[in-house]
């Protein structure tokens, strides 16, 4: 799968999950992998791994690039540390279902992943 569809799912289970600004300093990096083993296809080939300022997805640069380019994701200023998903709930919960992955599950999920940024 490709980053397009990795960004699709990050974008469905950050919206299903009621996550806000989604941040982009690292803190997703680090919830990314802290929940790895929940995450479904096809962000479950994301890898990981300990860089000079912490743990980085290596992949995630690319996706949020590929969010941005389907316009799922906005930049917050010039700094790029945090960016606004545009995906609403309804096209969330098509992707996710789409996906094989119920509501209630992209729910869950996304909460994790949410609550991992801390």
């Amino acid at each position: 799968m490709g980053r397009y569809e990795q960004a699709e799912m990050l974008a469905a289970l950050w919206r299903l999950g009621q996550g806000g600004r989604m941040p982009l300093d690292g803190r997703l990096d680090r919830a990314l992998e802290a929940v790895r083993d929940d995450l479904p296809a096809p962000l479950d080939r994301l890898s990981f791994g300990m860089t000079a300022v912490g743990t980085r997805c290596y992949e995630l640069a690319d996706v949020v690039l590929a969010g941005q380019d389907a316009m799922l994701f906005e930049a917050d200023g010039r700094s790029f540390t945090h960016a606004s998903v545009k995906l609403d709930r309804n096209g969330a919960r098509e992707i996710a279902v789409g996906a094989g992955v119920s509501t209630l599950e992209g729910e869950r999920i996304g909460g994790l992943l949410v609550a991992a940024t801390g």
